[in-house]
């Protein structure tokens, strides 16, 4: 297995040649002006930050500071505060504290929350408005996520046009830096990435013809040492309806 935090590939898949700069940066400013008829980004900011392709099969990109610094410990603050106000019971696969959104209550967190989104709406080029709200986890020495595939199964009611349809992809931004352990491991990639503050992670959970990529399952190993942080969010096909939307 190939463990990668660093470096950048020259390798790019064809959803971001058009956005990919020599430098390895990406600058999404200019496309999502033309995406929105020259709609200006709200505060003139462009994002800024590394891109590696991983892998084609499954489709993988590593975002090398994805948020900055002051973004992770305001992110995590929140997230320390989901977990502690409504903790999602464990289950038999997943062995990690969860909350099934992120709770901003201060307007500074809700204004971060929504830039967060609004960064992961542009990479993905998909309108926020099809992902669903952001996932707080924590795990702890010993917990883990068993290996698992994000897209939801033929026949699931989440399938359905008024939720949203598949789970197309899933954008798992990290909090911290893991003291030993943790990875998130792709059996079909033959590759671990350890987790790293800012750092986030896109895995497209289908082929470009919208069906469901089977290889495209993954783990989150064991922690061994200190806890694991971080959030995921779930980009679907059109339009989700949030609770209380």
């Amino acid at each position: 297995y190939q463990r990668r935090v660093r470096g950048v590939s020259r390798l790019i898949p064809p959803l971001f040649a058009e956005i990919h700069q020599p430098s390895g940066h990406v600058a999404h400013e200019s496309l999502w002006r033309e995406l929105n008829n020259d709609h200006p980004v709200e505060g003139g900011v462009v994002d800024m930050f590394t891109l590696e392709s991983l892998s084609f099969h499954p489709r993988l990109q590593l975002l090398h500071n994805f948020a900055s610094d002051e973004e992770v410990a305001q992110l995590l603050s929140i997230a320390q505060r989901t977990i502690e106000h409504s903790p999602q019971p464990l289950t038999a696969r997943r062995k990690a504290q969860g909350a099934l959104s992120v709770s901003a209550t201060e307007e500074s967190d809700s204004q971060l929350v929504q830039t967060i989104e609004e960064r992961i709406s542009r990479l993905s080029l998909q309108h926020w408005l099809a992902a669903e709200p952001l996932h707080a986890l924590r795990y702890r020495v010993g917990q883990g996520d068993a290996v698992h595939h994000d897209a939801l199964p033929a026949g699931d009611d989440r399938l359905s046009a008024s939720q949203g349809g598949q789970r197309i992809a899933t954008l798992m931004l990290f909090l911290n830096d893991v003291t030993d352990g943790g990875a998130v491991r792709f059996d079909t990639a033959k590759l671990e990435v350890e987790p790293r503050a800012g750092d986030a992670l896109l895995l497209w959970n289908v082929e470009p013809n919208g069906l469901a990529d089977e290889r495209a399952s993954y783990e989150h190993q064991p922690v061994t040492g200190g806890e694991k942080w971080m959030l995921r969010q779930f980009i679907r096909a059109s339009v989700f309806r949030r609770a209380g939307k």
